[in-house]
């Protein structure tokens, strides 16, 4: 592997002194590298654990002896992630910042995809169904827009 030398001179009074200091790229790969393969991967899964959440709500709801209203919610919901929210997700792979994705940013999307889950058990122990399925259909809404605070969406394309 070879190294790039790069040499600093500061002068001092009496001589000159060199400091020599290695660089090496691989010391420094976030800086480098770009992760927008893992970041469409983080996009997959997630979506596959919100319809997944979605689809386990649906037939709870139909299973039990809720009111016809949760089951028609449920399903309208089912419907919307079946259609439009897969294009939303889709829409998010498309609409990515131009460039690139460094590693500090799949960690802030990682670490707010794990608060939207926490709260989703929260929310799923209180049994409040309607305000359950509510905030699922908002879910994709409020992942775009810490996607665009974390300046991984661009909205110029």
């Amino acid at each position: 592997m070879s190294y790039e030398v790069k040499y600093r001179v500061a002068e001092q009074r009496p001589y000159i002194n060199i400091n020599f200091q290695r660089w090496n790229p691989a010391h420094f790969p976030s800086v480098y590298k770009d992760h927008r393969a893992e970041l469409s991967n983080v996009f997959n899964q997630f979506f596959d654990w919100i319809f997944k959440q979605v689809r386990d709500v649906r037939d709870k709801l139909t299973s039990s002896n809720q009111s016809e209203y949760l089951r028609s919610k449920a399903n309208q919901v089912y419907t919307w992630f079946e259609t439009d929210g897969y294009k939303m997700f889709q829409e998010f792979e498309k609409n990515l910042n131009p460039f690139s994705i460094h590693r500090s940013q799949l960690e802030r999307v990682e670490k707010s995809i794990s608060l939207f889950k926490k709260r989703y058990d929260y929310q799923l122990n209180s049994e409040d169904y309607d305000h359950l399925l509510d905030w699922l259909m908002e879910l994709p809404y409020l992942f775009k827009q810490r996607l665009t605070m974390f300046q991984i969406l661009s909205d110029y394309r």
